[in-house]
Order: C-alpha cells, then sequence, then structure tokens
C-alpha cells in the first residue's frame, strides 16, 4: 500500500512525493530515508509553511541527476 510507503502523492512518476503542512521544519531526513517506493523514484518531500513559504526537499544526489539530464537533454543551458 502506497500508505505504507510513506508516499502521499500516487502517479507522479519519476516522483514519489510525501506532503507537509506544519508551521516548524518536520525532519527531512527521517522522511526521506523512511519513504520506501516499490520503484526507483525520486523522493520529495513538499513542505507547506503554515502561513509561509512552500518548499521542495530532495537529496543533493538526485537533484544533480536531474540537472544533468537536463543539461544533457539541451532544456537547461549552462554558460
Amino acid at each position: 500500500m502506497i500508505d505504507n510507503a510513506k508516499i502521499d502523492l500516487v502517479g507522479t512518476d519519476p516522483f514519489a512525493i510525501q506532503c507537509k503542512a506544519t508551521t516548524n521544519n518536520p525532519s527531512y531526513h527521517k522522511i526521506l530515508d523512511q519513504m520506501k517506493p516499490n520503484k526507483p523514484l525520486y523522493k520529495l518531500i513538499y513542505h507547506k509553511r503554515n502561513g509561509g513559504r512552500e518548499y521542495v526537499i530532495m537529496e543533493k544526489n538526485d537533484w544533480l541527476e536531474i540537472l544533468e539530464m537536463l543539461v544533457d537533454n539541451k532544456i537547461l543551458k549552462t554558460f
């Protein structure tokens, strides 16, 4: 079951997304470690701070891999 995998949104491949709406910062490391997608997916936390800004948190290596794909496919230009 997807809820047991600590994933809130479905049909978001290639991303596994956990949503949080809190005043304080949740334990990002703990949440990412608890997320268990049933296939290789990029694990993301969408965090909306109550009365504040919205953030997306992911592991650095995943972010760098996505950036590399964007550059390699000429979606993102480098200077």
